[in-house]
């Protein structure tokens, strides 16, 4: 009795696809995270120094609060990673002062910069607290650089006005202010210009009125005391 099989045939062309938990069962069938890290060198600064050209940055999508736990990886393993955070400062409650953490701007993502490839890719979803990659592996999502320094730009300018409030805040309690006195501004469009100043008000967050020179002209202005730094 003759049996014939009949032959497989396979698209090559074609992307194998992998079920989501694969990797999971992977880790779970004895792979360490040892390994995973060292194998995080495909997604190193090494590589986008090389060709930098190729690099892009990446949305990792990761457990909640982790955050940070994976990026510090990412960094101690020479990989650039970045969660985008409000930034830190002083927040008044119910007339008192508390110190306002680094949260992340938006929970449960981490940034990494890298050269896309299968391994790099794969090496990152490997990590412990890492659920995806946004867009999946196969096509992930590219997020523009010009969006990156655009939000660096504006966390640090609120990096600046939470340094300042800080700043003036200590002033305050310890060296307030006086009618006459000469301070620096820190904010605004007279920043670093020296100011003479006229008047205090009060209140919870005071404000003042000021003098400065223009191009040689006295120009007066109003101004929060926390946008002034002593001289």
């Amino acid at each position: 009795m003759n049996m014939q099989h009949e032959k497989a045939i396979f698209d090559f062309t074609q992307p194998i696809s992998q079920h989501p938990f694969d990797d999971a069962k992977l880790l779970r069938g004895g792979i360490s995270e040892q390994i995973a890290i060292r194998d995080l060198s495909l997604a190193g600064r090494r590589l986008v120094a090389e060709e930098p050209e190729s690099a892009a940055w990446y949305c990792l999508k990761v457990e909640p609060r982790k955050e940070f736990a994976v990026e510090n990886v990412l960094l101690v393993a020479d990989v650039e990673a970045l969660v985008q955070c409000e930034p830190a400062g002083i927040v008044v409650r119910r007339g008192r002062q508390w110190e306002k953490p680094r949260t992340p701007w938006m929970p449960g993502y981490v940034l990494v910069q890298c050269v896309y490839s299968a391994g790099a890719i794969m090496s990152l979803l490997r990590l412990r607290h890492v659920l995806g990659v946004v867009g999946g592996p196969a096509r992930p999502h590219r997020v523009s650089g010009q969006s990156i320094r655009n939000f660096n730009e504006k966390v640090a300018q609120l990096l600046a006005q939470a340094d300042a409030v800080k700043r003036a805040s200590n002033d305050r309690d310890h060296a307030p202010f006086m009618v006459g006195e000469t301070a620096r501004v820190t904010l605004g469009p007279f920043a670093n210009f020296e100011c003479v100043i006229l008047s205090i008000g009060k209140g919870k967050s005071p404000r003042c009125k000021a003098l400065t020179k223009v191009f040689g002209n006295e120009t007066p202005f109003d101004i929060p005391l926390a946008s002034l730094a002593k001289l």
